[in-house]
């Protein structure tokens, strides 16, 4: 499944809620998102598709919008999380971490002071990614590449492996 194709929408309309999207705003988007679907291809109009409750449109101006709405949240909680150990004391593995959302693809930039603690602050930020998106009911892409290979590039693959989810890395 797509990620646009997974998005929950009651969970979708509490987050956009919650980041102030606007009620108006959001009744309208919602209204033509939910609405039944019609697939037209030249003259040929299809019969209505009934809606999902778990997809946006793909290719709608507002769907990019509709996936940050739904994804902030839970890459403030990772970027908040990847830093702390159980007991919630600061023990600073990353010198920082930047998530972007492009259509459907997120990418996710981290760097620190040395290989040992960006491999260490990198697998766990994809550790608590992953078990984020599992929660939410969004699979994760069998395509996901992380670059270059690389020690802290190889301890994130290994750790989404053990996560369940396969990440390739490329040179």
């Amino acid at each position: 499944a797509k990620f646009y194709d997974s998005i929950d929408i009651p969970k979708l309309y509490e987050e956009l809620r919650a980041n102030h999207y606007g009620n108006t705003k959001i009744a309208y988007v919602l209204a033509m998102h939910t609405c039944p679907r019609v697939l037209k291809i030249g003259n040929f109009v299809g019969p209505f598709i009934p809606p999902t409750g778990r997809s946006i449109i793909a290719g709608c101006q507002a769907s990019q919008s509709l996936a940050r709405a739904y994804l902030n949240d839970r890459i403030q909680e990772v970027r908040d999380a990847v830093d702390r150990n159980e007991n919630g004391d600061d023990v600073s593995l990353l010198t920082g971490i930047s998530c972007g959302v492009h259509v459907d693809d997120l990418s996710t930039l981290c760097w620190a002071e040395n290989d040992d603690l960006l491999a260490k602050g990198a697998a766990s930020a994809a550790r608590l990614w992953i078990g984020k998106t599992k929660a939410m009911g969004i699979q994760i892409s069998d395509k996901t590449v992380i670059v270059p290979k690389s020690r802290p590039a190889l301890a994130v693959a290994r750790s989404a492996r053990l996560s369940g989810v396969n990440i390739s890395s490329l040179p």
